[in-house]
């Protein structure tokens, strides 16, 4: 394998990885349409990493997900990370919006 064939296999691994996390990006991106909720201090991707860790693991079988409780207790952690005073409305309007 040439060297510019192996570079050309490199950056297409590296962009069909990124294709995947890209609604994860979008919804960091678009944080700023929901200006009821408190985000400018809140980076949206581990949040929304988190729901999809709770809704991965939590599942229960390939055709039911988990209650929202469930997620949002996945959620919470990351939420009071980065606003200590974050209220259970505020946090479920977030994870209602991760979702």
């Amino acid at each position: 394998m040439s060297d510019s064939a192996f570079l050309n296999e490199t950056l297409n691994r590296r962009a069909r990885t990124l294709a995947h996390l890209r609604p994860l990006f979008d919804i960091e991106i678009n944080k700023g349409r929901y200006l009821e909720l408190p985000l400018d201090g809140l980076d949206l991707f581990r949040p929304a990493s988190a729901v999809l860790d709770a809704i991965v693991t939590k599942m229960g079988g390939f055709h039911r997900g988990p209650a929202f409780p469930r997620i949002l207790a996945g959620m919470a952690s990351e939420l009071r990370l980065a606003l200590t005073e974050i209220g259970p409305a505020e946090m479920g309007s977030i994870a209602g919006g991760a979702l």
